[in-house]
């Protein structure tokens, strides 16, 4: 998912979801948040250890440029660049750990590549609900301790991005590893309002190309490019860990992605009991599913899709458009974002055994 999704439809949702409890500043700082995590790197990660003094302890980078990423490629992820290893499966790719009756039967014949088909990305999974969970139980907390309440709309929106991430990066693995992550026959379905042949996707210079089957192209979504964040694209592939083409018609998983979003604020926030533990459970009126369905439709770039939710949504705060914390101006918001990214990682390592198992041994490029 991009920005659109990511600021737009987060703060969105959190305007949507809090009425009376959070404010459209508050939003906006969760909603900045949520973003955020696609822009701590390891140069913004550096900086903040130098201005704030933070050191390594406590904190944590929750994302890699291409350039870090093709480093750890020719390193094999050695030396002081290991630890990094693991944002991708904590923060974008959550592991499933306890499969659901609806995902396909593994076919991988590598026993050792199979044993880690846990992790792969979908969702409403078992990690994602205890992420809700912990997120709910602080929130209750900042009644009594009101001076922690941006920490905590940090650590919310932190965590909106990463269950976010379970919808669109879903069949995916956040580790390298060929036998989960290639894909093929990767093709563009026309819009359903058209008449059209599908057509293949990805010209060469479009995806992440591996060279070497422990090559960073084999990390995440790598082989198939850009298509699973871009909220307007229909199409279809093939992963190399199951049979048969999945199909990915991004605008009805963006659309049930918002509702589940929108759901879950609902309940940390505590005005609802509950929360969606799988589609079946995401019931909205169908005008409104229709109405967002071709919103995601019908806005064919990021900027696009941006001004449509500002369009859809009319508090003032959003009307600024997007601005990431800045370490010059924003220390503390940087520092609490650093520090919650740090308790958010080391909440999702408690909890799956395999990922913590993984990243402790030399099998980070598997």
């Amino acid at each position: 998912m991009d920005r659109d999704f990511h600021f737009g439809a987060t703060y969105t949702a959190a305007i949507a979801s809090g009425v009376n409890i959070i404010d459209a500043s508050e939003a906006l700082t969760l909603a900045r948040a949520a973003q955020y995590v696609d822009e701590f790197s390891g140069s913004l990660y550096k900086k903040a250890r130098e201005k704030l003094t933070a050191k390594n302890k406590g904190i944590a980078q929750t994302v890699q440029g291409n350039g870090a990423l093709f480093a750890h490629d020719l390193a094999n992820y050695t030396g002081e660049d290991r630890w990094t290893a693991q944002l991708w499966p904590v923060f974008h790719f959550l592991p499933t750990v306890i499969p659901s009756h609806d995902m396909p039967q593994p076919t991988i014949s590598d026993l050792e590549d199979r044993a880690l088909t846990p992790l792969i990305c979908r969702p409403y999974s078992p990690l994602a609900n205890q992420l809700i969970e912990e997120c709910r139980r602080l929130w209750a907390k900042q009644v009594e301790t009101p001076q922690k309440r941006t920490d905590y709309l940090i650590r919310i929106g932190i965590t909106m991005h990463t269950l976010a991430d379970t919808f669109a990066h879903a069949n995916f693995i956040g580790l390298i590893c060929k036998n989960i992550n290639e894909v093929e026959n990767i093709r563009e379905h026309p819009d359903p309002q058209s008449l059209g042949e599908t057509k293949l996707l990805l010209p060469l210079l479009e995806y992440s190309p591996a060279f070497l089957s422990s090559g960073y192209g084999y990390l995440g979504h790598g082989r198939i490019g850009h298509l699973p964040d871009q909220a307007w694209l229909h199409y279809s592939y093939t992963p190399a860990w199951c049979r048969g083409p999945r199909d990915r018609d991004n605008p009805l998983i963006y659309t049930e992605a918002y509702f589940y979003m929108e759901k879950t604020l609902e309940y940390i926030f505590g005005r609802k009991s509950t929360y969606p533990k799988s589609r079946a459970d995401i019931t909205v009126p169908p005008g409104q599913w229709t109405e967002k369905v071709t919103f995601f439709r019908s806005n064919d770039s990021v900027e696009k899709q941006i001004e449509a939710w500002k369009a859809l949504n009319s508090a003032p705060a959003l009307r600024i458009g997007y601005k990431p914390f800045h370490i010059e101006d924003e220390k503390d918001l940087v520092l609490l974002f650093a520090r919650q990214a740090f308790k958010h990682q080391d909440l999702v390592l408690s909890k799956c055994e395999l990922l913590r198992d993984i990243l402790a041994s030399k099998r980070v490029t598997v």
